[in-house]
């Protein structure tokens, strides 16, 4: 039986524990009949590519610590991660014909803290992490958050990715790419969310089948496709096309959630590969489709459509009390937190963080007014709308 998981560390005893309890297994250790199976390898194990080459057969996921220290002083294996995680890809790169895989390199460690230190300064953010690290995921092996542990979701659908049938080379690049992201073959707003997908400038090539070309796929969809607002929206920007503040539209579709609006919008969201990483996603052109019909394309403001939206959502929701709203992000960690501002009110900011392919993000100018660092990230068409002093 295969060992799909590869986990390299130095002291295994914390994410063991972890991995184990989400129904991951060292196959000593595993309970009769139970879990896939993890690979454990010391630094010194994967010392040189030899070594690497054997620890990667038939590993579809790295499980990689950021701080290892080995205590075998002979070895030449690096005390970084990262920098292993280098020598694996360089080894994949040009050996993996000789029998290694094609694995998701990730991070698994519980600095995670200290690896942004280490990143620039990087926000503590999963996506953006990986992003600025260039592996395909970070995963914090620290203790787990109160009820269910999502790593066992997040590394299952993973591994589950490398098992979808998409059809081969024979179906097509673009019929293949909308099998392995499960769009909906019945729908009005297909051939737009096809199109929307496309602009975000997918890892295509002739066959997506390879593990190789997956690989590439969940990287594009960890870190550029299901964190933005591109082809897939979340409910903040659902509710600002009603015109309602997010909490509000937020509540209210959990206090009713047979409400028409609430079904209709289980009916576009994202249920292809990865999307227990995120708050649940929606295909954006399915939303647009949604927001169309109800809207006939008039303000939501009309009392005609405002009674629609109000109907369709089973609740009363107020207005937002000004004019262009703008989803804005947080000014140290550059991610939408469901925090709104008028446009007159905002800028937007040019930041490696965010993938170039997206329209640039929206942020307070009271929250860049006193930073000369963010101030300097304002696009030019927006810089004459901020003084040198402040707002």
């Amino acid at each position: 039986m295969s060992e799909p998981i590869l986990y390299v560390d130095d002291n295994f005893a914390m994410g063991r524990t972890r991995l184990e309890a989400a129904g991951y297994f060292v196959r000593e250790r595993a309970p009769v009949g139970r879990g896939l199976f993890v690979r454990e390898k010391a630094p010194g194990d994967v010392a040189d590519d030899d070594s690497i080459s054997f620890a990667l057969q038939d590993a579809r996921i790295v499980l990689m610590d950021y701080e290892l220290h080995d205590v075998n002083s002979a070895s030449t294996a690096p005390l970084d991660g990262l920098e292993l995680l280098e020598r694996f890809r360089a080894r994949i790169r040009r050996h993996h014909a000789e029998g290694a895989s094609v694995p998701l390199l990730t991070i698994y460690s519980h600095q995670i803290h200290r690896l942004a230190e280490q990143l620039g300064e990087c926000p503590v953010v999963p996506y953006m992490l990986a992003r600025r690290a260039n592996v395909d995921w970070v995963f914090d092996k620290g203790e787990p958050p109160a009820g269910s542990d999502p790593l066992a979701d997040q590394i299952g659908e993973m591994l589950r990715a490398f098992d979808i049938n998409m059809g081969g080379s024979a179906a097509g690049v673009e019929r293949q790419l909308a099998t392995f992201l499960a769009l909906p073959g019945e729908s009005d707003w297909r051939e737009l969310a096809l199109e929307e997908l496309l602009d975000l400038r997918p890892p295509l090539q002739k066959d997506l089948s390879p593990p190789g070309a997956r690989v590439r796929l969940m990287k594009w969809l960890l870190q550029d496709a299901l964190p933005f607002p591109g082809c897939f929206v979340d409910l903040d920007t659902v509710s600002l096309r009603f015109r309602v503040k997010p909490m509000d539209l937020a509540a209210a579709i959990e206090r009713n959630p047979g409400s028409q609006l609430a079904r209709r919008l289980d009916g576009v969201r994202y249920r292809g590969p990865l999307a227990s990483f995120f708050l649940p996603r929606y295909w954006k052109a399915g939303v647009d489709f949604i927001v169309w019909n109800m809207t006939e394309g008039r303000s939501p403001a009309n009392p005609v459509v405002r009674t629609t939206i109000l109907d369709a959502v089973g609740d009363e929701l107020p207005l937002i009390d000004f004019s262009d709203p703008v989803l804005v992000v947080s000014p140290d960690s550059f991610v939408l937190n469901g925090e709104i501002a008028s446009m007159d009110d905002s800028v937007q900011i040019q930041t490696d963080l965010w993938p170039p392919t997206l329209e640039p993000p929206w942020i307070r100018i009271a929250d860049i007014s006193n930073d000369r660092k963010l101030r300097a990230m304002v696009v030019s068409k927006d810089r004459d709308r901020i003084s040198e002093g402040g707002a």
